[in-house]
């Protein structure tokens, strides 16, 4: 069942769908987490609306499913509806945090998206730290905000050393693209060097 629900969801077809949500509801499902939630994923991405429904009808729901929601949101650029669902959430984990700091980036709300990364950062109340994916998307955000931009940046760069992470190709070549369009091309050259030692000492070339 969940196997061809990953297939249906792959096709995006709202009548395959519809027509295996029936399906699924004769054989006594409804209440089963696991296929509804994969049901719910499938709905999100080929008809909100009828994520929606099948949303506020779920007895039980999980950080999934609340994740699912604030996902398909996005998806359709509806960013203060994706907000309400995260601020609704009893419990929120590392990839609630993911999917709407990277959201605010991709629709140009970067000045949202530092202010969320933010509060994740002083929240001790919830024990979650940014990860790599995050620091990603807000360093984004940064590379688009000029002046200001560059001492936020500052900042999130500040937070990695400080917490020992380690500058893989991805994070590397953020800093530097974020430093480059904030005009700092000395922090651009700083974080490449970097980037180049830590090549040289893997043997990397």
């Amino acid at each position: 069942m969940l196997l061809t629900l990953k297939s249906c969801t792959q096709l995006k077809n709202d009548a395959v769908i519809q027509h295996l949500h029936a399906h699924i509801l004769k054989l006594g499902f409804r209440s089963d987490l696991y296929v509804g939630t994969a049901l719910l994923n499938a709905h999100s991405i080929a008809s909100l609306e009828d994520a929606c429904v099948l949303f506020d009808e779920m007895p039980d729901k999980n950080t999934v499913t609340w994740n699912i929601m604030i996902s398909g949101y996005l998806r359709s650029g509806d960013v203060k509806r994706a907000r309400l669902v995260f601020e609704e959430m009893p419990l929120r984990d590392i990839a609630s945090f993911s999917a709407m700091i990277s959201g605010y980036v991709q629709n140009g709300n970067h000045k949202h998206a530092l202010l969320l990364f933010r509060s994740m950062v002083m929240n001790e109340n919830e024990g979650l730290r940014p990860d790599g994916g995050i620091a990603v998307s807000v360093l984004s955000s940064c590379a688009h905000m000029g002046t200001h931009g560059l001492l936020l940046g500052k900042s999130v760069h500040g937070f990695m050393v400080k917490n020992h992470w380690e500058l893989n190709v991805e994070l590397g070549t953020t800093l530097v693209d974020m430093y480059a369009k904030c005009r700092s091309l000395k922090g651009a050259a700083r974080v490449f060097e970097l980037m180049q030692e830590r090549m040289s000492r893997l043997g990397l070339h």
